[in-house]
């Protein structure tokens, strides 16, 4: 499992876990409740001072884990109470939380404590076992990524897998993004109601076609949309009802776009503007009956509610956190400090990218280019958003998908991490606006 993560010893006094815990993990990232009371009242056996023990070792886990370091929790956790406090923290960072279970018989504990310096005595080991009377039970039915199982046979280091880790498609990361569990997936630009071209594009790369009406890969991979599902093409109702439905199931996830977002705005009833662009779903929209339209657009609210702003793939090492990732995709623009700013900053960066409040020739918002001033160690950025007909080129550690397939160009996905780009031709010019689209994405360099 790789970090950050929070991992929660249970177990009593003499069973072995700091022992276990730091054949298993460096030393620096063991966080034990002993050595926090030593730094506070100069003894490890000051119970009185546990509230502060423990307000300290939740500081030190949260500094941890913002910092995108693995946490390891070396106290005996005994009682149901004491471990909830570490899931709701491992909860609140959206990383996952695992529990290793010390099952050491009293007599080899209380054995143990003949070669330690601090000696817990027999009485208080026997309290702890019995609070830990039934954990096993405990364990199971509580929310546990992974639980593993240490006894006397168990060299340091050495478990019995009780939960396995199963790594999900998505999990939360910093401010409104994700980290994606996915080795391989296939991220597609723009779709813009192009429904047809979208089935094209999914048959040439290799998804296959399921009873459902879906589709799976093969090889596992997961589909990874830039944005804009809806809005000039012909299909847009299609493309939601096709897009949530693979959510559901696990085997794609949708990166928020501007169009996808106003959608959301007007279902929800906000007084907005409704341009012509938005007026193409709303027509689809009206032609279902009451019943059909009140479904899809609360599926609509409730898939885009949950989409987030960008998303994080790669970075399997274990001494890299998620601002060292391979690659992010967000749908307008990236910069890696937005995964720590205000959710309003965050919102309009990657839904709209910077602009210079001006109005292009063609009545277009003029985009400023965002791309010169991202970090050539940064994680490649994968966006969509400005329609352009050339070919995908990699710019400034950026590249962008849209390839204008609703203007009557083509629907390109980039299969990573074999970084090889794969293209069909749009049908024809659904948005009647092709004289728009430039070889290349329209930006203007602020500078």
């Amino acid at each position: 499992m790789a970090p950050p993560c929070v991992v929660v010893m249970v177990g009593a006094s003499g069973s072995g876990k700091s022992t276990w815990s730091r054949a298993m993990w460096p030393e620096t990232s063991v966080l034990s409740s002993d050595e926090v009371r030593q730094w506070l009242v100069d003894n490890e056996n000051a119970q009185w001072a546990n509230k502060q023990v423990f307000e300290v070792l939740e500081v030190a886990a949260r500094a941890r884990l913002e910092l995108g370091r693995r946490v390891i929790i070396d106290a005996t956790n005994a009682k149901k109470e004491d471990r909830k406090q570490w899931r709701a923290l491992a909860d609140e960072f959206g990383v996952p939380c695992a529990a290793v279970w010390f099952d050491i018989p009293q007599e080899t504990c209380e054995a143990r404590q003949e070669t330690r310096e601090r000696k817990v005595s027999a009485r208080v080991i026997a309290r702890q076992l019995g609070d830990l009377a039934n954990v096993r039970e405990q364990l199971e039915q509580e929310r546990w990524d992974m639980i593993w199982r240490v006894d006397e046979d168990h060299a340091p280091g050495e478990h019995e897998e009780i939960v396995a880790w199963s790594e999900p498609a998505a999990r939360p990361a910093g401010v409104k993004g994700v980290r994606l569990g996915a080795k391989r997936c296939d991220i597609v630009g723009d779709v813009h109601g192009c429904h047809d071209e979208l089935l094209a594009l999914l048959d040439k790369l290799g998804w296959v076609a399921t009873d459902d009406g879906l589709h799976h890969h093969p090889e596992d991979r997961l589909l990874v949309f830039v944005g804009d599902l809806v809005d000039r093409g012909p299909a847009s109702v299609k493309v939601l009802e096709y897009a949530n439905a693979m959510i559901e199931e696990g085997r794609a996830i949708l990166v928020r776009g501007n169009h996808d977002d106003k959608l959301r705005r007007y279902l929800l009833g906000n007084k907005i503007k409704v341009d012509h662009h938005l007026q193409t779903t709303i027509d689809e929209l009206d032609a279902l009956d009451a019943d059909t339209r009140a479904a899809v657009g609360e599926r609509a609210i409730a898939m885009i509610e949950r989409s987030p702003y960008w998303a994080l793939l790669g970075s399997t090492s274990e001494d890299r956190a998620d601002t060292e990732a391979e690659l992010v995709v967000a749908h307008a623009a990236f910069k890696p400090s937005l995964m720590q700013s205000k959710e309003d900053k965050v919102r309009w960066f990657c839904l709209y990218g910077p602009s210079t409040g001006k109005k292009d020739e063609r009545g277009y918002p003029e985009r400023i280019d965002w791309t010169v001033r991202y970090p050539s160690r940064g994680p490649l950025c994968v966006t969509g958003h400005t329609p352009f007909s050339g070919p995908v080129e990699e710019r400034n550690n950026t590249m962008c998908l849209d390839t204008a397939c609703v203007f009557g160009f083509r629907l390109t996905a980039l299969r990573w991490p074999e970084m090889e780009l794969v293209d069909v031709p749009a049908r024809e010019d659904y948005s009647g606006d092709s004289a728009r689209v430039s070889a290349r994405p329209t930006l203007v360099d602020a500078r």
